[in-house]
């Protein structure tokens, strides 16, 4: 029996074909975006104390539940630096704090990232020749890092000690506030690319941190699909603009562009901070107000130049060699994409679409089916992202050749069309369901929790 129908409006549509080009080439296939947690689980009850709505500068707006979590979310704005906070209560003892800011990529440079190196090298309070590397060498964190997506940057830490958690805290928005990147133009150097002559008799060379990261990536699969996706579905577009790119367009790259960056984006009427954990979250909300957030004033930003117009409806269909070290194989190696730009779609509808994909690949799905009776038995995944200023679904087929893209393209429409005449099998759409549902009980047992939902939640 088939129950569900489903039915999609497909605006913009591309065929990608990411394969090896001669003797030189490598296939390139784009990041699966992260799941976002599926049905909700019981929450265990945690009550906020009711003298919360005012807390130094910060004015509470909103209380809900979130089930999955087993927390109370509540979220504050602060009126002097237009800054907003979130806290996620619960008994949770790996306690956590980040801040994020909306970063958009206004090219290729990969500046959002070098900026996020570069900013936790030194600040006025805390000189160093590394800071980074200076708390992770002398801490026991349970989590320091930053992390770079097309549309934010987050700087989290997680420990089980609220006094170490805030005193890291402390080092991580000094840097938000007063980095040495923007008056030591070395640091850029060292994070972005300068010009290296390590023996007088050798050539010289390009290096920097993530001017290297970049290029390590330039052969793989994924990571250039994913760019060549974009490319082709927002051709034109800030959308369009990937991170990992410096390789490519270190020309453009310098130390101006960098600061920039700053200046755009880095105030707190741009960021988010997350807390999350059982903490005296008052004591740590006041340090942030007195230490920082009172002693900024509301800047103004606006970054709605960088927003893209809708898509135009189309298709489009390339073909794009990659590189690949000489030697490599090249054969079999290709990534076809099919992608489809999903406008103006809910949270909720991408959560649908995401499940949606785990139903049509499972090994009795649909789409696995029809691509066995076509004679494709190359592996193949299905996946929204979210991350992307224009969310998009991608139907992926790895291990290829550029002559299967119209046939597989063919098995997935086929299989759309399937689904929204007679929707799921039952069997199929229960078993994914409960994976899920069992998945979603299980995330306050990990590690890490706050650090890991942050992405979702910004």
């Amino acid at each position: 029996m088939r129950k569900k129908s489903v039915v999609s409006v497909l605006l913009c549509a591309a065929l990608l074909m990411t394969g090896c080009s001669g003797q030189k080439g490598t296939v390139v296939g784009t990041e699966e975006s992260q799941s976002s947690p599926a049905p909700e689980s019981t929450a265990a009850e945690t009550e906020a104390p009711p003298d919360n709505s005012h807390i130094g500068g910060f004015t509470l707006e909103s209380e809900e539940e979130s089930k999955i979590l087993g927390s109370n979310l509540l979220t504050f704005s602060h009126e002097q630096s237009g800054a907003k906070l979130l806290y996620i209560q619960n008994d949770d003892p790996e306690m956590m704090f980040g801040i994020y800011y909306h970063t958009p990529m206004v090219d290729e440079t990969d500046t959002n990232h070098i900026f996020e190196h570069a900013i936790m090298a030194s600040s006025d309070k805390y000189p160093s020749n590394n800071l980074f590397f200076d708390l992770v060498n002398k801490s026991y964190l349970t989590y320091i890092n930053a992390f770079t997506y097309d549309t934010f940057t987050g700087y989290p830490l997680s420990s089980l000690s609220q006094e170490q958690l805030m005193k890291t805290a402390d080092v991580y928005l000094s840097c938000m506030v007063s980095p040495h990147i923007m008056t030591n133009e070395n640091i850029f150097k060292r994070e972005a690319l300068r010009y290296q002559l390590y023996d007088k008799d050798e050539p010289i060379t390009m290096m920097g941190t993530v001017f290297s990261e970049d290029f390590g990536a330039i052969t793989s699969t994924d990571w250039e699909d994913m760019n060549n996706v974009r490319d082709a579905l927002y051709p034109g577009e800030y959308t369009a603009n990937s991170i990992g790119r410096a390789h490519r367009n270190y020309k453009d790259l310098t130390y101006e562009n960098a600061k920039a960056t700053y200046e755009r984006c880095y105030h707190f009427d741009n960021s988010l901070i997350i807390l999350y954990g059982n903490m005296d979250y008052v004591s740590f909300m006041e340090f942030i107000d007195e230490d920082y957030l009172s002693k900024a004033e509301k800047h103004g930003t606006n970054l709605e130049q960088y927003q893209d117009a809708p898509t135009q409806p189309g298709h489009v269909e390339v073909v794009v060699p990659c590189p690949a070290y000489e030697g490599d194989k090249t054969e079999q190696t290709s990534v076809i994409s099919y992608a489809v730009d999903l406008p103006e779609s809910s949270w909720e509808d991408l959560i649908s679409w995401d499940m949606l994909g785990a139903m049509i690949t499972d090994s009795n799905g649909p789409l696995v089916q029809r691509m066995k009776e076509a004679g494709l038995t190359n592996p193949c995944s299905v996946a929204t992202d979210y991350y992307s200023a224009k969310p998009y679904l991608q139907f992926r087929l790895l291990n290829t050749d550029k002559e299967q893209a119209q046939l597989f393209r063919q098995c997935v429409q086929d299989t759309l069309d399937e689904v929204a005449k007679n929707g799921i099998e039952d069997e199929i759409r229960e078993s994914i369901l409960k994976e899920q549902e069992i998945n979603s009980y299980l995330i306050r047992d990990m590690t890490q929790v706050g650090v890991n939902a942050s992405p979702s939640i910004v």
